[in-house]
């Protein structure tokens, strides 16, 4: 895996974005294909969270982002998938916040 160890800053709505994510031109929606060349080119595993799955609907992130109608969703604190996992980025969707982590692959995920 090729990405650096980097302090997460996030904004004032929660956001973070790792200083090597590509901006994919530009685009709003990636394709598949984009992602997948890209997990090829850094050899590594995208593993997406969603804050929607992850927390409850009494959490504060839940009830400021979900309830209130507020962008924010700083209260949220993803939960890595493992010990080694990288957060590349916290940002949000059509379908409501997610976190991109990256893992290293496995031969099985390879």
């Amino acid at each position: 895996m090729k990405f650096n160890t980097e302090t997460v800053g996030r904004d004032g709505y929660g956001d973070y974005q790792h200083s090597q994510l590509p901006n994919f031109d530009g685009a709003e929606c990636i394709s598949k294909d984009a992602i997948e060349q890209w997990q090829a080119e850094m050899d590594f595993q995208l593993v997406i969270n969603r804050m929607d799955t992850e927390i409850t609907e009494d959490h504060p992130a839940w009830i400021h982002y979900f309830e209130d109608g507020d962008a924010g969703f700083g209260e949220w604190n993803p939960e890595a998938p493992s010990a080694d996992a990288i957060l590349l980025s916290i940002h949000d969707t059509e379908d409501g916040p997610v976190a991109w982590w990256a893992i290293e692959r496995t031969k099985e995920a390879a």
